[in-house]
């Protein structure tokens, strides 16, 4: 069984999010310390759409989450 077989519905279910929200602006916040000078409070999140990666912080309300670093 090669890669592409064993993550084949995985791969599916990702496909499923393309051209999801088409046109809509996002923020991607990753895992590092900046992430600390950051005012969630600021109205400028409330139109886009949040990604973070690996380490959400306490409050911000994510979108979608991807873990892609198992420590």
């Amino acid at each position: 069984m090669n890669l592409i077989d064993k993550f084949r519905k995985d791969i599916l279910e990702i496909k499923k999010l393309k051209g999801l929200h088409k046109d809509k602006e996002c923020v991607i916040f990753g895992g590092g310390p900046s992430i600390d000078n950051i005012n969630l409070e600021n109205s400028f999140f409330d139109s886009k759409k949040i990604l973070t990666c690996n380490f959400k912080k306490k409050g911000l309300k994510a979108d979608y989450h991807m873990l892609h670093d198992p420590l």
